[in-house]
């Protein structure tokens, strides 16, 4: 996941430690308060990145949780946001926008629609 330094600079961060981290910082500097279930939801991943990079030093979550969060994203349940990922994916004339399906994949090698669907919804990044 990447985010920005106040100069726009791009920062790739490399653990969901580093994000739970950051979010304190800007929680204090902006005066914003988390629910505890949020926290505790947080602090179980941390947790979890922990004891996976105590297996694979070179275990980053993002890329594990990347496939699931893409199928979910790219199905969604309510009609609003079946509505949004129309307007999103789709042309005014119908057809698939294959830049802003590949655009999804971080460093995506898709040239066509049917690369990037290949990528997401293929069998090796439903078991990864």
């Amino acid at each position: 996941a990447a985010s920005k330094t106040e100069d726009g600079t791009a920062v790739q961060r490399q653990s969901f430690g580093e994000l739970f981290v950051d979010l304190g910082v800007m929680a204090t500097q902006f005066r914003f308060t988390c629910p505890p279930y949020y926290i505790l939801v947080m602090r179980s991943f941390v947790t979890l990145e922990g004891v996976a990079a105590k297996a694979d030093p070179n275990f980053n979550i993002y890329q594990s949780a990347l496939p699931y969060a893409l199928r979910r994203a790219l199905t969604p349940k309510t009609p609003y946001a079946q509505h949004a990922l129309r307007e999103a994916m789709l042309t005014s004339s119908g057809e698939l926008r294959t830049e802003a399906l590949a655009s999804l994949i971080p460093d995506s090698k898709a040239e066509t629609s049917a690369d990037a669907a290949d990528m997401i919804f293929s069998e090796e990044s439903v078991t990864k």
